[in-house]
């Protein structure tokens, strides 16, 4: 791909923050405006267009391709993406400082209790 802007900028827009490429806002690959929620990854974003030369290829703008899925995929079916967050959160509260050797009716893993151990979830004040 040839380069065709001069400058990469950072603008707060209506949800976040969005790279613009002289007068023209990032979109996603699906079309979606690129407008990520921190100005920090906003940041980061506008730094990998900067920084691409007057020929690059998609694969030198890893964080482009990161957030467009982030973006298409949440925006286009946001159900199944937050129900496998949750259970991966789950599990992984579970993990930490839990017994997991206990099932559910449903023979899925289950918090437990404590490990003879004594570990304390990483929440846990000390």
């Amino acid at each position: 791909m040839k380069r065709f802007w001069k400058e990469a900028t950072l603008r707060a827009v209506d949800g976040g923050w969005q790279v613009w490429l002289d007068e023209r806002a990032v979109k996603t690959r699906g079309g979606a405006p690129q407008v990520v929620p921190t100005r920090a990854l906003g940041e980061l974003l506008r730094a990998e267009w900067a920084a691409a030369g007057e020929e690059f290829a998609p694969e030198d703008l890893p964080l482009r391709d990161l957030a467009d899925r982030a973006i298409d995929t949440a925006r286009a079916a946001p159900e199944p993406l937050i129900t496998r967050l949750l259970g991966f959160a789950t599990a992984t509260r579970c993990v930490i400082g839990q017994n997991l050797t206990r099932r559910s009716p449903t023979g899925r893993p289950r918090c437990g209790s404590r490990s003879s151990g004594g570990s304390k979830p990483i929440w846990a004040s000390s």
